[in-house]
């Protein structure tokens, strides 16, 4: 065996598994296999890198030697190789004084002699660097923006410190959600300062905040799903100005004090929008009854939930469909919504002169949202059929001769009757169910909402009663489509992931069950193709 392809332990697989066969020439043939698995080991090729380009600090004109600089994130750089690690080694260039000294093993910059009063540094910048020790070739280099504080320098300081607001969830980006208040009491450049978002979290993500008014708006909507995150708390930060220069020339991130609160709190509420549709606990029901069962009978309850919240998750039904209005000799169901939220099932009417083995329904439910959402499901209701009437035999009289030597057990004659109760049949399934089409494929917006109808497939199955039954289902890792398991209509599951720019589309397959559950047929269909 050899390596035919390079392998990247960075960007690539850290891990195959091979099947190896070997199969010899005899008649016949005899084969046996095993499994080789091998695992991709890292070499020292990368460089290490910092967790990022730019840090900012202060130290006080007036600091002590050995004070430690604070900066607005904590100065680390990893070797680019994570299955290496090499040590690595930190250094300072740009210091033509020497007033700062940086911890060759952690990072940490102190105050390496006392800062000049009369004259400014010749520079706020310090080139950071970091090499592994075993090969000082590989280095990476940083930039540390300094400010040097007056002993009279104040601090700009939010107020208040916490911050609460509520959003309606799913609410366009650009929706104003709460506007930031900080003040400087220093005058002119000195008073200067800009507002932003403390980053490392996946809730960030969702807003951004406007640097001089401090006002904050929604920057992602799909990040706002109640149902997943209820209450989203990010921070909030000042950033000063040195100088009069660019906001990004230093920072004050030193740790909050009491009287002066460096770091924001804001606690965002989401609020229920109607974007959940009422789901049944089934997708069909079956409920048996007997043919004698009397008016007012329950038959069997149903229920469906709703992941929404307050209005938007109260689920009414409605009306129960017969299928079967044109047998004027069906018995008639209806439903009764009961304290718990379930919906029972009762037989209001028994005519009994004639029967079928199977009637089916069919209940929507819908959720009580201003602009409503429904599900609909299928609920098929058995017969039992009891004997009500006496056999009767074809003649009054039967008669025959016979010889007087008949041996025992010798067939005489053979009488006939019948009864009129019917007999249901078990009907066998042999037959799979088969699509109307052999593919099926449509165009969407990738702004549509979830619930919005995609397409509908069809199949039918030759087989009679139980046998010709059958359900849909979808078979796809992705969760952006859901599927009527009754009906067949595909519709929108979750919007978010109907971004074409950032998601690669998966081909789906809907999947056929009978209702024995014992034969299956998959049909791969790359359904919906995705523009904006």
């Amino acid at each position: 065996m050899k390596l035919v392809k390079t392998l990247d332990y960075d960007y690539g697989k850290r891990k195959y598994s091979l099947i190896i066969s070997a199969t010899d020439n005899g008649i016949p043939q005899l084969k046996n296999q095993t499994e080789l698995q091998i695992d991709v080991e890292d070499v020292d090729d990368r460089a290490p890198t910092f967790t990022k380009a730019d840090y900012y600090g202060n130290i006080s004109l007036e600091a002590k030697v050995g004070s430690a600089i604070a900066t607005d994130q904590l100065i680390q750089a990893m070797d680019g190789d994570p299955g290496v690690l090499a040590q690595i080694v930190y250094s300072i260039e740009g210091d033509s004084g020497n007033y700062f000294q940086i911890d060759k093993s952690s990072g940490a910059v102190h105050l390496a002699k006392p800062l000049p009063k009369r004259s400014p540094l010749s520079s706020n910048k310090l080139i950071l660097k970091a090499a592994q020790r075993d090969d000082p070739e590989k280095a990476a280099s940083a930039t540390l923006h300094l400010q040097v504080l007056d002993a009279e320098n104040a601090e700009p300081s939010f107020n208040p410190c916490l911050y609460n607001a509520s959003l309606l969830e799913n609410s366009p980006s650009g929706a104003q959600v709460v506007r930031l208040r900080a003040s400087d009491p220093d005058e002119g450049a000195n008073g200067r300062f800009t507002y932003y978002l403390v980053d490392g979290t996946s809730e960030t993500a969702a807003f951004s905040v406007d640097p001089d008014s401090g006002q904050i708006v929604v920057a992602n909507t799909s990040a706002l799903d109640r149902e997943l995150t209820p209450i989203i708390t990010i921070q909030s930060r000042l950033r000063t100005f040195i100088n009069n220069q660019s906001a990004s020339s230093a920072v004050s991130a030193t740790s909050d004090r009491g009287d002066i609160c460096r770091t924001a709190t804001i606690t965002v509420r989401l609020l229920d929008d109607n974007d959940n549709t009422p789901i049944f606990d089934r997708a069909i029901y079956r409920f048996t009854i007997s043919d004698k069962a009397l008016n007012g009978s329950v038959v069997g309850s149903v229920s469906a939930s709703d992941a929404d919240e307050g209005e938007n998750s109260a689920v009414h039904y409605g009306q129960l469909e017969h299928e079967f209005d044109a047998d004027p000799n069906a018995p008639r169901f209806k439903g009764v919504l009961m304290p718990d939220g379930s919906f029972e099932i009762v037989l209001v009417y028994n005519a009994r002169p004639t029967y079928r083995p199977l009637y089916r329904l069919n209940l929507e439910a819908i959720d009580g949202g201003r602009h409503s959402r429904s599900s609909r499901t299928r609920i098929e209701i058995s017969v039992n059929l009891s004997s009500t009437h006496v056999p009767v035999f074809d003649t009054d009289d039967f008669s025959t001769e016979i010889d007087d030597d008949l041996k025992n057990r010798s067939p005489v004659l053979k009488a006939r009757a019948n009864d009129p109760d019917a007999v249901s049949e078990n009907f066998p399934n042999t037959h799979l169910p088969v699509f109307e089409k052999d593919d099926y494929s449509t165009d969407i917006d990738e702004d549509l909402k979830n619930g919005s109808p995609v397409l509908k497939v069809s199949a039918t199955d030759p087989d009679e009663g139980e046998g010709g039954e059958f359900t849909y289902m979808l078979m796809s890792d992705s969760t952006a489509f859901v599927i009527d398991p009754v009906t067949g209509w595909i519709s929108v599951n979750d919007s978010s992931q109907l971004d074409r720019e950032r998601h690669r589309w998966p081909t789906s397959a809907i999947q056929q069950f009978t209702k024995d559950c014992r034969r299956q047929r998959v049909f791969p269909a790359p359904f919906a193709r995705v523009h904006s």
